[in-house]
């Protein structure tokens, strides 16, 4: 109840509602615990009060002026469907002529995530102004509620911000400890924020603090409250859902990457030692307690955080994946940041909210999930010369004037690309190797299969496909109207020479052309000697057309380089005379 000194004050508050109500049909007005005037006097002015709950739960309501009293027990998550019901209810009974003040002692901002136009379109209303009653305070007092002297400042700031909700009291602790100023800049802040601080009592009409000293204030009561209330809001499950997404784009498109670049040791190439004991560190002690190395756990870079893994791509040079060097870097204070919050502190504001969903739509949009960099994909000029050298040892070949033969010439260009990357690139079976320890094919197969995954022709390739020339295709790349172009993969350990690998391979490779174009490839992983010295990429490609049962067929070779030591233990060549 409202004592005689405030009952002036408290007409004309009521006679304001009560103007504004006429004028709009819906009212929002955020009233809580700054006032000490209750919502129960605007009865005074014809007023039917109705908890929201009844309301929703179809209670009869009497009068055309109702107002409905404990909005903020709909800003949970699972009440948004009682909220859209609310804006059915409402509306409805608007069309028979009521009017309707909407009291929340949680601001609007809060529903906003839900997108409600029953309260974000309402006209904004608070409670009494502290102009009206501030000469029935002290210099001292900020909360009408402080009128009552049972209610200490301390007590009402801490409800206060209770009511402003976690999310917005998270943007206050930022904007205090960012700024460094006593006196932190509202303006700072976006219009519903500062709406919210206004109807809260906080700052006034021209969005000046009415706190003697704000940061001092706000910093005490801030931590109280936010170490105990969790963000249970819709800010957080959108940020969650949001992050957990662009996470996931980003695993992808690195491990598509790296693969593509390392093959199957990817993860040992990837991973420092001390990454990769952290990884290690973290799987053992959660769900992995029989991990003791990389080898041991599934995927090594479910262990790694966003940070981490926008550090991994910019520290192992994985290339731009799609996006700007200056996006990444945006990408990586961004995110990190939002991260530590999520994290550490457990709140997380609207502008979190926006920022995890602009990454999140980017890395969709822009990132190749199959990790493709558009950094390095042209070819040097030695290595245009040899795509010319490999067009002339086509042209015998009428198939090359089809369209098939552009596609071919596609596949070509990407595989020449990839035996580039792996003469500068050490994978697993490039290495020098222990006596009956040689690698087998497959790894070198299933690399260059990642390799055309992180490509343009990622979609039309595919690794052991049966039933074709009664064989099994080491990797098979489809073309427009059903053309097919076989690559077979060996290994060789005696005699690597373009000539016998032709000879020994030829007929292989070419018998998988009797139902496809006669156009194909043979990649050969070539594990004999090289300690003194590797043969060049100009000396590992060529192009193979024979005839073949009456027919013109032909073959690219690419021999990929293994057994190689390091450059430093390159015994000396022999003097060329």
């Amino acid at each position: 109840m409202t004592t005689a000194g405030q009952a002036d004050y408290v007409n004309g508050w009521v006679q304001s509602i009560a103007e504004r109500s006429a004028v709009s049909t819906i009212v929002f007005l955020q009233m809580g615990s700054a006032y000490g005037t209750t919502v129960d006097v605007l009865s005074s002015a014809g007023f039917t009060l109705v908890a929201v709950d009844s309301f929703l739960d179809g209670d009869e309501v009497v009068g055309n002026r109702i107002v409905l009293t404990g909005l903020e027990s709909l800003a949970v998550t699972s009440d948004m469907q009682r909220l859209g019901k609310l804006r059915i209810a409402v509306h409805e009974q608007v069309r028979g002529g009521k009017r309707f003040v909407l009291q929340s002692s949680a601001p609007r901002s809060i529903f906003e995530s839900r997108g409600s136009l029953i309260v974000m379109d309402a006209v904004f209303a608070t409670g009494p102004a502290r102009a009206s009653w501030a000469d029935a305070a002290t210099a001292s007092v900020v909360f009408e509620a402080e009128l009552d002297r049972a209610r200490p400042f301390r007590s009402v700031l801490h409800a206060v911000l209770s009511e402003l909700g976690p999310s917005l009291c998270a943007r206050l602790d930022r904007l205090i400890y960012e700024s460094g100023d006593p006196s932190p800049d509202v303006n700072a802040l976006d219009g519903s924020e500062i709406e919210a601080l206004r109807g809260a009592g906080l700052v006034d009409e021209r969005g000046c603090w009415l706190l003697l000293d704000p940061s001092t204030a706000l910093r005490r009561a801030l931590t109280d409250v936010l170490d105990v209330r969790r963000d249970a809001t819709l800010h957080l499950t959108n940020v969650v859902g949001e992050f957990d997404a662009l996470t996931s784009t980003l695993r992808r498109t690195i491990r598509a990457a790296a693969r593509a670049r390392w093959g199957a040791a990817w993860a040992s190439e990837c991973l420092s030692r001390e990454l990769a004991g952290v990884v290690v560190g973290r799987a053992s002690r959660e769900l992995v307690p029989m991990a003791e190395s990389i080898e041991d756990i599934r995927d090594v870079l479910l262990w790694l955080t966003v940070k981490e893994l926008l550090q991994l791509r910019r520290q192992v040079q994985l290339g731009d994946l799609g996006m700007s060097e200056s996006a990444w870097r945006s990408a990586e204070h961004e995110l990190g940041s939002v991260e530590d919050r999520l994290q550490f502190f457990g709140h997380v504001t609207r502008q979190d909210e926006a920022c995890v969903k602009k990454w999140s739509s980017l890395f969709a949009q822009r990132l190749s999930h199959r990790g493709r960099s558009e950094s390095g994909l042209q070819l040097s000029s030695r290595e245009e010369e040899l795509l010319v050298i490999i067009e002339e040892g086509l042209k015998p070949n009428p198939a090359l004037n089809t369209p098939a033969g552009a596609t071919f010439l596609d596949l070509v260009t990407t595989t020449l690309r990839f035996l580039r990357l792996t003469a500068d690139v050490a994978a697993s079976y490039s290495r020098p190797f222990s006596a009956g320890e040689a690698p087998v094919e497959a790894e070198l197969q299933e690399h260059f299969f990642w390799y055309l995954g992180s490509t343009g022709l990622g979609d039309a390739s595919f690794m052991e496909v049966p039933n074709v020339a009664t064989g099994r295709v080491d990797v098979l790349v489809f073309g427009e109207s059903g053309t097919r172009f076989a690559t077979e993969v060996k290994r060789e350990l005696d005699n690597a020479s373009i000539d016998a690998l032709a000879d020994s391979y030829f007929g292989q490779a070419v018998d998988y052309q009797v139902n496809n174009e006669p156009l194909g490839q043979l990649l050969v992983l070539d594990l004999t000697d090289h300690s003194r010295g590797v043969p060049t990429v100009s000396d590992s490609v060529r192009t193979e057309t024979r005839t073949v049962a009456g027919s013109v067929r032909s073959v690219v070779i690419f021999v990929v380089r293994g057994n190689r030591p390091p450059p430093s233990a390159i015994r000396e060549p022999k003097s060329v005379r």
